[in-house]
């Protein structure tokens, strides 16, 4: 997430501050008040168990178990915040304002290899969709574009 804020962006080790700093970026508003709470506490929690964990002479195997389990559910949750945001899924259907969106997946001629993925209205079934737009499919391109060079260059550097 690109560091927004006019003072200096956190320190690498500074949990709290990145969580804070992708929490209020990728779920800002009132309505994501609660997902932002849930987040933050999941990290940190996760983060404080697994320091904890580092440092004590008394602990178990389960305690390993626990902590690789909270902070691969805190991260996962995150990741899929921000995924959310970067791709601009909606909350809601611009045509109906339902929020019983599914994912609908295909493949495009050009891209046979690439598995596609858009948000479709439940509601609206038989019509187009609003998320059929030419601004969300080219935004979706460029990114999986961008990801195919990404993956390409990764495999060279390898």
């Amino acid at each position: 997430m690109p560091w927004t804020g006019t003072e200096e962006p956190p320190k690498k080790a500074d949990l709290k501050a990145s969580a804070d700093h992708i929490c209020s970026f990728a779920l800002s508003g009132e309505s994501h008040k609660y997902r932002r709470h849930l987040i933050k506490t999941l990290l940190e929690s996760a983060w404080e168990f697994a320091n904890w964990l580092t440092h004590t002479k008394s602990s178990h195997w389960h305690d390993a178990k626990a902590a690789l389990a909270v902070t691969d559910n805190a991260i996962g949750l995150c990741i899929s915040a921000v995924i959310r945001h970067v791709r601009g899924v909606p909350e809601q259907c611009p045509a109906c304002g339902s929020q019983r969106l599914s994912p609908q997946r295909g493949y495009h001629q050009n891209f046979p290899e690439v598995e596609w993925e858009r948000p479709t209205c439940d509601k609206v079934t038989g019509q187009v969709s609003p998320f059929q737009s030419m601004t969300y499919l080219n935004r979706m391109t460029n990114l999986n574009r961008r990801r195919r060079r990404e993956s390409a260059s990764f495999r060279l550097r390898r």
